[in-house]
């Protein structure tokens, strides 16, 4: 295709694709469900219900974004020799492919899982046993700590570029290069410190950094810059690296 975007050809596109989005829009669904309802024979099994002060909603929210993370590779076909000829021979460019799989992800199942929560909190919320009334208020207590988005982010983008990159065993791959990338980001961290002169003149910078979230000791401006740069900027730079990345591999596998 020469055109990068046309939107008449890309609404046929997703027109073409609606029943496979509406598959995994009901296997989500079944996941979100299956989720809660563990969540709830959990805190039943250990006498949370009955003690009616505390719940895993938290947990269910958290697993649910687990699960968002790793969906590309859970929900999606490999593009392989055999199944892939008539994906590329789809009337559309490589561009609107790819933007069907980035709408599909990172919109419109995360929109689609949030409503889900919402309609479950709202409906505990009428009911009138206490421990749904319970379960309903903490799923709202869940927020996303800084000190999760690289962790997040990390996932998100090691395993949507993993659809794309791997042929075979995408979510156990994807997962192990996530690991290796944590251990690669733990070791440089552990060499750092290593090497940090106990004396040094910085005033214990990399100490500092460290308990920083816990003992909130005051930072100098350049610790400070690190901080910030580290919880903001490179998730940002590695999440779009990896929308990048993906977008040539599916770009390599048509041509």
């Amino acid at each position: 295709m020469n055109a990068t975007l046309n939107l008449k050809r890309f609404l046929l596109l997703e027109q073409y694709n609606l029943q496979e989005t509406c598959k995994h829009l009901l296997w989500s669904a079944c996941i979100v469900f299956s989720i809660c309802l563990l969540c709830i024979l959990f805190d039943l099994n250990h006498g949370a219900a009955y003690l009616s002060k505390q719940s895993s909603a938290t947990s269910f929210v958290k697993y649910t974004i687990w699960f968002l993370l790793i969906a590309p590779c859970l929900l999606e076909s490999n593009l392989t020799k055999r199944n892939s000829t008539l994906y590329i021979l789809l009337p559309a460019s490589v561009f609107e492919k790819f933007l069907h799989i980035w709408i599909k992800y990172l919109l419109l199942l995360p929109a689609f899982c949030a409503l889900l929560i919402l309609c479950l909190k709202g409906l505990f919320s009428l009911t009138d046993i206490t421990y749904l009334k319970i379960f309903s208020r903490d799923i709202a207590s869940y927020i996303i700590s800084k000190d999760y988005i690289i962790t997040f982010s990390i996932l998100q983008a090691t395993f949507f570029i993993g659809y794309f990159g791997f042929k075979r065993q995408l979510l156990l791959k994807s997962l192990a290069i996530s690991v290796a990338i944590f251990s690669i980001c733990m070791g440089i961290i552990l060499l750092i410190i290593t090497l940090m002169p106990e004396n040094a003149p910085e005033g214990y910078w990399v100490d500092n950094l460290g308990t920083w979230p816990r003992t909130n000791y005051p930072l100098s401006a350049t610790t400070l810059a690190i901080v910030n740069f580290c919880n903001y900027a490179v998730p940002i730079c590695f999440v779009l690296g990896s929308w990048i990345s993906s977008y040539f591999l599916l770009k390599e596998k048509q041509l």
